[in-house]
């Protein structure tokens, strides 16, 4: 169902790439220059046809513009985008409310498309609208186990970044002393021409 409805919205059964512009900001909150970029190319329809659809409408109706992606130490396994507004300070998930774009329908997980690092996922079960970005190879932590007798299906992995690692890896590396917390400002985010 999700599959045909990206072919009818977004012109193509993919894969995407969503070119992520990112401004990085110093310890005093002031930008450290022009605007950094990264790509991600999506999952293959096949394997995440429900996650990758639900970003795609995130990205399309531009309701991560402005907000943030934070990490939280250089130990941290993942970057995290979150609903905070980066200029104000508040939360943002009023938008994400208004649009009907919270939380994934269920838990789409796939083990062709673990959480290798630099790989993106929707954070929690069933996932959203928080998403990360893998900082190292998470498909333990982030993928299906077992407790208490029952199976839990792993978190939804629905991407890769195919450009900007570097970018990536000097954002770990930035000095912040807010306890640690870096935060970048994700200034926009857009659908580039599919495969």
């Amino acid at each position: 169902h999700s599959r045909r409805e990206i072919e009818k919205e977004f012109g193509s059964s993919g894969p995407f790439n969503i070119e992520v512009s990112l401004q990085l900001y110093n310890d005093k909150g002031i930008p450290t220059g022009g605007l950094e970029k990264l790509v991600i190319e999506t999952a293959p329809l096949s394997l995440m046809p429900l996650s990758v659809h639900h970003f795609l409408q995130m990205v399309s109706k531009k309701l991560w513009d402005g907000l943030a992606f934070v990490h939280r130490d250089i130990h941290s396994h993942v970057m995290q985008a979150t609903p905070l507004d980066v200029k104000t300070g508040s939360r943002a998930i009023d938008r994400f409310e208004h649009a009907g774009l919270t939380k994934l329908a269920f838990s789409e997980y796939s083990t062709d498309y673990p959480h290798l690092a630099y790989t993106v996922g929707f954070s929690g079960r069933p996932g959203g609208p928080d998403f990360y970005i893998n900082t190292i190879d998470n498909s333990q932590a982030h993928g299906p186990f077992e407790q208490h007798g029952e199976v839990d299906d792993g978190e939804s992995c629905f991407g890769t970044v195919v450009q900007g690692r570097d970018v990536l890896d000097r954002i770990l590396e930035l000095d912040s002393k807010a306890q640690s917390i870096k935060v970048v400002e994700i200034s926009s985010m857009k659908i580039l021409d599919s495969k």
